[in-house]
């Protein structure tokens, strides 16, 4: 899967700091050969100097791709079923509404793509791409910060 930073010298440099969604779609979309910039996701999506909201990310990218496409909320287990068949998921570590802000995860407000899992001894790991590589995080410690959304081409 074609890997991308925020902070790519291509990325503009005021959208760099909030521009972690545009890049999880960016990523995303290039696993079905869709390429649009990070630069132009930024702006059809409507991103913020603070971030992408969901409900943003969710109506703009439906108005990007069309009825072609399931776009919505996620499960864990519908994320960890799309991955298993090599659809990869956005997830969203979103501490701030939470509202367990005594809790840490990896990261406060950040989205990233979920490519793989893995359980072992009874614990869920899974493999994200964030900012260009590959990381496992450890799904019990994040828990209560992650959310999901799946974006497939609908079965015609």
């Amino acid at each position: 899967m074609k890997s991308a930073s925020q902070y790519d010298e291509t990325v503009h440099a005021s959208f760099r700091n909030s521009a972690c969604g545009p890049t999880a779609v960016h990523i995303l979309l290039s696993h079905y050969h869709i390429h649009y910039t990070i630069n132009d996701l930024y702006r059809h999506l409507q991103t913020s100097v603070i971030g992408l909201f969901t409900p943003l990310l969710l109506h703009n990218l439906r108005k990007l791709l069309g009825n072609d496409w399931y776009i919505e909320r996620a499960t864990l287990g519908n994320a960890l079923h799309d991955v298993q068949i090599k659809r990869p998921v956005l997830m969203k570590f979103d501490q701030y509404f939470s509202w367990q802000f005594y809790k840490s995860a990896t990261f406060r407000y950040h989205w990233v793509v979920l490519v793989d899992y893995q359980i072992d001894q009874d614990e869920l790991y899974l493999l994200i791409i964030n900012n260009g590589k590959e990381q496992w995080i450890h799904y019990g410690t994040n828990a209560h910060a992650l959310s999901f959304v799946q974006v497939s081409p609908r079965k015609k």
